[in-house]
């Protein structure tokens, strides 16, 4: 299907896919949060080739649409065009992975704060403890990029507290780059295991409202956690000497 006929598509299941309404949108912006997504669930690992002619076909898009797509990507540090070569999903740094913590708590811990601080707190949309619940069977079933999945829908959900759209959209695309870093340094369960407890732990002070405590434990667990993909960087890249 060649859409490069419509300025706009209406769109089901794309952006909106995590529980908005369907909208319209520009077609390459829609194709490009198609492809986000198979990044943010682990779909796309990094260092990929992404073929213009498979994806065209899949997403239903022409291959003009489609680079519009990747250029758009590109400027979320998602994908990267190699001369002569294509277009690939981006592979972080431990640079990229220090910055992306430092961003990730600004985001999170301010929508902590801003949730403390409104009269009503906004509700997560999401009922953080069953996440993490499913979370914590789908590793013990080994299905660790599940676990990552349900990792993401977490501190996506804990973004939304702060009541607003358009740091819920920063936030995917945050969390969605976060998901190559996971890949780079050595897999769902190297990087999800260690943190399952405080992810619940996290789930259950923030259903319970004690959004003081849990704005302590989220920053004292972005900074460990922070702490430990630099760390898996180096083990990585001394391991690669």
């Amino acid at each position: 299907m060649d859409t490069d006929g419509d300025d706009f598509v209406s769109v089901r299941g794309v952006e909106t896919a995590r529980g908005g309404a369907a909208t319209h949108v520009p077609v390459a912006e829609a194709v490009a949060a198609r492809v986000r997504d198979r990044i943010f669930d682990g779909v796309l690992p990094p260092g990929i080739q992404l073929y213009e002619e498979q994806l065209a076909e899949e997403l239903g898009a022409s291959r003009n649409t489609l680079r519009e797509a990747f250029r758009l990507l590109s400027h979320e540090r998602l994908v990267q065009h190699v001369r002569h070569r294509g277009v690939f999903v981006r592979t972080p740094t431990a640079d990229d992975a220090r910055d992306l913590w430092r961003a990730r708590e600004v985001l999170e811990c301010g929508a902590l704060a801003a949730a403390r601080r409104a009269a009503t707190p906004p509700a997560a949309g999401v009922d953080l403890e069953d996440l993490t619940v499913r979370a914590t069977a789908a590793a013990e079933r080994g299905e660790w990029a599940q676990v990552g999945t349900y990792n993401g829908e977490v501190h996506l959900a804990i973004c939304g507290l702060a009541g607003s759209a358009r740091l819920v959209e920063e936030a995917r695309r945050l969390l969605t780059e976060i998901r190559l870093v996971f890949v780079a340094v050595g897999g769902a369960q190297v990087v999800h295991e260690p943190w399952l407890r405080a992810n619940a732990e996290l789930a259950r002070l923030i259903s319970a409202g004690d959004l003081t405590a849990a704005e302590d434990a989220l920053r004292d667990y972005l900074h460990r956690s922070g702490e430990s993909m630099v760390a898996l960087f180096h083990a990585r890249d001394a391991a690669a000497r």
